[in-house]
């Protein structure tokens, strides 16, 4: 226990020793930094120390804990050099070096939105929101998600409206890069509550929804929603006839795959939805006219009636397109079957006889 301890004490000695050292580095850095602006004003190597000092003192700040001396040494220095930073990045847009107005914006905005400033309601330049849709910017596009996703939260938080309908899309995309679906159908919720027409944020909860599966409810809103600006777009009339096909609405997906059929009347992955919801409309239909059967009363016959005729209709129209399907793709078993049924149903025993030694060929029972 006593070695163990020793380990442990020498370790933190460790660490005091090398926070020490950034320490002093850091402000060796920034002594540099007054020493070239004094005499020269803002030059290259005024804001070089002044940038390495800022690394420096970041360092430190981000692997220290919270209330200790290194930790608010850091902060206090990197407080100070906030308007240094800021000023900087005006210097070098003036000499027209991007890549170090970049740092510069970033350096700041890095400062603004860090922990440990986060009640201190520190005093921000005007230019602000713009400093932080570029630092936004540069990460995103540099795929340093989590940085993008720091600095466009706080482009949104900042007030300004200017790129706020982009700055929630790509806050969202952000997340879905970093994995986090759920932080990115949140993001996409708030963004469209600003602006509900907004179709790049449409297009994109759209998507999310209809991948993951979980939130139907919500994907029909927003697909409604997104229909009214584009009636006729494929992939929105594809997401609707499949969102009706998974919550068993058969018939409104037919409406659905009907249109879409008629986009691409030779799409067999369209015959085969159509077939399998008329199939699943019939049986519905025929269901409910078993059930109404077994009421002894005038009015439940004579809505059985109806149910059955409408249980043909959508029979008849499944072995067309079955039939058709089974044509292009002489394998499909399941499609097979669902013939046999329909068949069965209508009683036609010639083609059921038929397809029944179809389905013998392919090795299985009919």
């Amino acid at each position: 226990m006593k070695l163990k301890f020793f380990i442990f004490l020498s370790f933190l000695l460790g660490i005091q020793h090398i926070f020490a050292q950034s320490l002093s580095q850091a402000q060796l850095n920034y002594n540099e930094f007054v020493k070239q602006f004094s005499a020269n004003g803002e030059c290259d190597n005024a804001y070089g120390a002044l940038f390495n000092s800022y690394k420096e003192y970041m360092a430190v700040l981000d692997s220290s804990q919270p209330g200790s001396e290194e930790y608010g040494q850091s902060k206090a220095r990197l407080e100070k050099m906030m308007p240094y930073l800021y000023s900087g990045a005006f210097y070098y847009t003036k000499k027209g070096n991007q890549n170090n107005t970049n740092i510069f914006v970033e350096a700041y905005v890095s400062v603004c939105v860090h922990n440990a400033f986060k009640n201190d309601n520190i005093e921000k330049g005007d230019d602000y929101p713009t400093f932080a849709w570029m630092a936004a910017t540069n990460a995103y596009n540099a795929k340093r998600y989590e940085k993008a996703t720091l600095f466009l939260t706080s482009y949104i938080n900042s007030g300004d409206a200017t790129r706020r309908n982009e700055a929630f899309y790509y806050l969202a995309k952000a997340y879905m890069n970093s994995g986090d679906n759920k932080n990115a159908k949140y993001i996409l919720e708030q963004g469209l509550m600003y602006s509900p027409d907004n179709q790049p944020m449409l297009v994109a909860i759209i998507n999310l929804l209809g991948e993951s599966k979980e939130d139907d409810a919500a994907l029909q809103r927003y697909v409604t929603r997104a229909l009214s600006f584009k009636p006729s777009d494929e992939g929105l009339l594809n997401i609707q006839a499949q969102l009706y096909e998974r919550t068993g609405e058969f018939e409104n997906a037919i409406l659905f795959y009907d249109k879409l059929g008629q986009m691409k009347p030779q799409n067999l992955e369209i015959a085969r939805h159509l077939a399998i919801c008329n199939y699943n409309a019939g049986v519905v239909y025929a269901t409910d006219a078993d059930k109404l059967e077994q009421m002894t009363d005038k009015k439940g016959r004579k809505e059985a009636k109806v149910k059955r005729e409408q249980a043909n209709v959508f029979f008849e129209r499944a072995s067309e397109i079955l039939n058709q399907v089974l044509y292009n793709d002489p394998l499909a078993f399941k499609y097979a079957i669902a013939l046999a049924n329909v068949y069965a149903y209508l009683g036609d025993e010639a083609k059921l006889s038929e397809i029944n030694e179809r389905i013998i060929d392919l090795g299985y029972q009919p």
